[in-house]
């Protein structure tokens, strides 16, 4: 209770010392704090009348541009005529039922400023059917998708696999099909994954799309031995070097290495992530 009363009287305070404006923009409502929170504005509330979201990274507001970077806590709730959202890379965060009750939705994108999903996100989304990952969520909490039971394509544009929870995170049975970054296929077929236990033979790679992290980015780059047993030789000096294992979890790092040592690590499968020159390679290593 006290937790409570105390953030509320936060609230109060900061609409008594801020200047708050709520304004409309192509049915979706926005709050903005201009002298708290300069340039930044959050989607608070959307017409329950509104059939597709196209939520724009910015919006205008007497003249200035505002970047959207929060959804707000049930900012779609009740929305039941929604077929489509597409969030965009702006957004950083969200809160708690954000889409509560919109049971005519069917396809959802979500950009490359989120992290994670939270569990039972899109619990009520029972009609969800397509759904595409940006390459920046590295989570996905328990319950996801899991009632989504009409989901037929999932597209995970990172190519390190996110965590997942549980494996209720999406529907069981789950028919649909995932979609991977080109060169990633190992990683999410990994025995180990729970990627694999979900959707069985139902990935594939789309090496039509770039990724981002093809391997020619970084030109004339190799390095020897693979597989290593400890030392790992590159044919260039290279800025930043991750060593990442098949959770996605940065396991190790290296600055401004040429040759690096991974002898402490356990034999398997790990991707090293390659930064050199504002360019970025993922390359898989075997160690022994």
């Amino acid at each position: 209770m006290k937790r409570i009363l105390s953030f509320l009287c936060t609230l109060l305070c900061v609409n008594v010392l801020f200047a708050q404006t709520s304004f409309w923009v192509d049915s979706l409502q926005y709050e903005i704090y201009p002298e708290l929170l300069p340039g930044l504005a959050t989607l608070t509330c959307a017409d329950n009348s509104i059939t597709t979201a196209d939520i724009p990274e910015t919006v205008n507001y007497n003249g200035t541009n505002y970047r959207v970077v929060l959804i707000a806590y049930g900012a779609f709730a009740n929305c039941n005529r929604l077929t489509s959202v597409n969030i965009p890379n702006s957004v950083e965060d969200f809160g708690n039922n954000v889409f509560a009750n919109c049971s005519a939705l069917t396809s959802v994108t979500i950009g490359e400023g989120i992290l994670s999903i939270p569990d039972n996100f899109f619990d009520d989304c029972t009609m969800l059917e397509t759904v595409t990952l940006g390459s920046n969520v590295n989570f996905i909490g328990s319950g996801a998708f899991g009632n989504s039971e009409l989901l037929q394509n999932v597209t995970c544009l990172s190519i390190i696999p996110p965590v997942i929870s549980d494996d209720t995170a999406f529907p069981n049975p789950n028919d649909a099909i995932l979609t991977v970054p080109c060169g990633s296929l190992a990683a999410y077929t990994s025995a180990n994954s729970l990627w694999s236990t979900l959707f069985a033979d139902r990935i594939e790679e789309d090496c039509a799309t770039d990724s981002g992290l093809e391997e020619t980015e970084v030109e004339n780059l190799s390095f020897f031995p693979n597989p290593t047993r400890s030392k790992i030789t590159f044919s260039q000096t290279i800025e930043n070097i991750e060593v990442i294992d098949l959770t996605g979890k940065t396991i190790l790092t290296f600055s401004n290495a040429k040759t690096i040592d991974i002898d402490a690590l356990p034999s398997g499968t790990y991707y090293l992530r390659l930064t050199d020159n504002e360019k970025t390679t993922l390359r898989k290593v075997i160690k022994q």
